[in-house]
């Protein structure tokens, strides 16, 4: 490439940047902030969870907004809807600009989708905790709600539609196949939901079978293409190499669009529905070991070449731990679908541990490597700190993973407590709160850790909007470059 062009794509890749950039600002500040209610909401959650009468009154005035079944619900949604969705929805506006070399078009309308998606959110978790949810696990929020989200995405899911319909590039990126069928399949499934559980419900197990659909349609419709998509753009962005084989990514892709939708069954074993339905759903639960297997095979032959890269790149250090996360979360996922063993996971914090899983070690790892990788592009000026990158990836991973252990291990304790023959002086339900006793504090402690990682991530994030960083100079490394440089001499 000449040096005319060179400069002429530098110049249409900062058009660009321009016209995503206060998109792509408002998504990540709100999705930050409804971060930080969401912790603090996780935290109540879990002393509530070891007591129970914590904050159940003030003064002798009962407070049933902050009982355990209104307030676990509305972080569950703090947490979904307000930090995960818009983190998703920067990423994907920024990630659609640069795989298509297209302009977003109106991005006052594109924020103004978002403020009226935040409105939403913030109404939808006040009526949560005045006791106006449906009952719908991860579909809690009243009809009216419900319909004003699904509004809202539909016009974001527009925009970043016609970039793709205006791409000016032929090659066909594995990323952006992740995100045209994203902003396809979900949009779908959630307008589906809502005739199904609000316009014109349904009634009886399908009320179930429904729920359930809609909760496997989200994680694998919606984050997993996402979190696939940063994946795929970061990974050979940041290594310098090709993908290893478009061949097994196409694969990959199209496994987890026919295998996703049919998972459905795996939560409703033992339910009375038909025993064909419960077997579709641990068959295709077992079967989406292909996409996760395919993917991870994928990622590691891509950076098996550029190993000092991986370890001082703080966008790539996020994303591979989200990349193993996925991989672990389908694994364990496809085990405790089977029948033997969900017999134990079923009703237990297994379930707990499972969503911090695949929200927290999954996607939001993914998240995070996306905002360190796209923020010094939006705003100038590189990370003030490697150390405070290097400080919130170690509180991040060693918190979440082991939340995640406390609360499987304790879901199989409490399990196996549930099923246990009656004693003299305990019934198998008292066995179950006796057993979690055991492990029920300690999630506490990795807790704490992730807020301090957080917290260190808010606080880097403001210092970025100051412009506090290197106008000038390389990125900022979790290694000096003479370090990355030695490592790869090594590795070579």
């Amino acid at each position: 490439m000449s040096e005319s062009e060179n400069m002429n794509d530098e110049i249409q890749r900062l058009k660009i940047d321009q016209s995503v950039r206060g998109p792509v600002l408002f998504f990540f500040i709100n999705a930050l902030l409804w971060l930080f209610f969401g912790t603090i909401a996780g935290a109540f959650v879990a002393l509530k969870l070891n007591n129970p009468t914590f904050l159940e009154s003030f003064l002798g005035i009962p407070l049933p907004i902050l009982s355990y079944g209104r307030l676990f619900p509305a972080f569950e949604h703090m947490w979904i809807y307000g930090w995960c969705f818009q983190a998703s929805f920067g990423a994907l506006v920024w990630l659609a600009g640069r795989l298509t070399r297209a302009e977003l078009k109106l991005p006052a309308v594109t924020i103004a989708a978002g403020f009226f998606w935040n409105l939403a959110v913030t109404a939808g978790i006040i009526a949560i905790q005045f006791g106006q949810g449906t009952s719908y696990s991860w579909f809690e929020f009243p009809p009216a709600i419900s319909l004003s989200l699904l509004f809202a995405i539909t016009v974001i899911a527009f925009q970043i539609g016609d970039m793709i319909r205006r791409r000016n590039r032929a090659e066909p990126f594995i990323s952006l196949w992740y995100i045209a069928a994203a902003i396809f399949w979900f949009p779908a499934i959630y307008l589906a939901t809502n005739l199904m559980l609000s316009i014109r419900p349904v009634s009886g197990v399908m009320t179930a079978v429904v729920n359930s659909w809609f909760k496997q349609g989200l994680v694998g419709l919606w984050f997993v293409p996402i979190g696939l998509g940063i994946a795929y753009y970061m990974i050979p962005k940041v290594t310098g190499q090709r993908i290893h084989s478009y061949y097994l990514a196409a694969v990959g892709f199209w496994s987890l669009a026919f295998l996703a939708p049919w998972n459905a069954g795996n939560f409703l074993i033992g339910s009375p529905l038909p025993a064909w339905i419960q077997t579709a759903g641990i068959s295709s639960t077992i079967l989406m070991m292909i996409p996760a297997g395919l993917v991870s095979y994928n990622f590691f032959k891509t950076i098996q070449f550029a190993p000092s890269t991986a370890g001082a790149s703080p966008t790539l250090r996020f994303v591979l731990f989200g990349a193993a996360a996925y991989m672990a979360g389908s694994a364990i996922l496809a085990l405790t679908s089977l029948r033997s063993i969900s017999l134990i996971s079923q009703f237990s914090v297994y379930s707990i541990g499972h969503f911090n899983l695949m929200f927290y070690a999954f996607f939001t790892m993914m998240a995070f490597g996306a905002m360190y990788f796209i923020m010094p592009r939006l705003v100038g000026c590189e990370w003030v700190s490697s150390r405070l990158i290097g400080w919130h990836f170690m509180a991040t991973a060693y918190g979440v993973g082991i939340l995640v252990f406390f609360w499987m291990v304790g879901g199989f304790l409490q399990g196996s407590a549930i099923n246990s023959s009656s004693t003299a002086h305990l019934t198998g339900f008292e066995n179950a709160i006796e057993a979690l006793k055991l492990v029920i504090w300690l999630p506490v402690i990795p807790i704490v850790i992730l807020a301090v990682g957080q917290a260190i991530f808010i606080l880097h994030f403001l210092l970025m909007l100051l412009r506090l960083g290197r106008v000038t100079g390389g990125p900022t490394l979790l290694a000096a470059q003479h370090e990355i440089e030695a490592q790869g001499a090594t590795a070579s």
